[in-house]
């Protein structure tokens, strides 16, 4: 056992420091479930941040590692926690587009009305980005299209202004 301790074979390379918070949010970012699965055996929590604020669970999900996502959900991470830009797993993983994340999200009990900054809603932001497909699938599992954001938009609003501003 000391032996698969000692070998630090992963996509993370071991940073050449003491362990903190912040690499157990990288190792998710890469998608290293096996850095991640070390880091919390050696007891950080899986709701460290990084320094823009990013737990584990929002890097895994805008980077679209789904058995990861999984696994931190499992484990207890919480996906209600914002990062500094108030942006949520969910709205990672809406605007990375990753929406087999996106399902797994919502499937687990993520508020699927998450508001960010400006009141902006998950929805709007694949409206705004030209993702019916997931715009669908936040539909589906109740989101409001009819929600206004501080300014009064909608996510009709946020599809209207997708279409006029794309070249097709």
């Amino acid at each position: 056992a000391l032996t698969r301790w000692l070998s630090w074979n992963s996509g993370l390379r071991h940073p050449g420091r003491p362990l903190r918070g912040a690499d157990l949010a990288a190792a998710a970012q890469l998608g290293d479930g096996t850095a991640v699965e070390r880091l919390l055996a050696l007891g950080l929590s899986i709701d460290a941040r990084d320094a823009q604020g990013c737990s584990a669970l929002l890097r895994a999900s805008g980077g679209g590692h789904l058995a990861l996502v999984e696994n931190l959900l499992s484990r207890g991470a919480d996906p209600g926690l914002p990062a500094l830009t108030g942006a949520t797993c969910l709205s990672a993983a809406v605007s990375a587009r990753r929406e087999a994340v996106v399902r797994c999200l919502l499937e687990r009990g993520v508020d699927v009305g998450q508001r960010m900054p400006g009141g902006i809603t998950p929805l709007m932001v694949a409206c705004a980005l030209g993702a019916p497909t997931i715009a669908r699938v936040l539909i589906e599992h109740h989101a409001d299209p009819l929600a206004l954001d501080e300014h009064g938009n909608s996510a009709l609003h946020a599809a209207a202004q997708f279409a006029f501003a794309s070249p097709d």
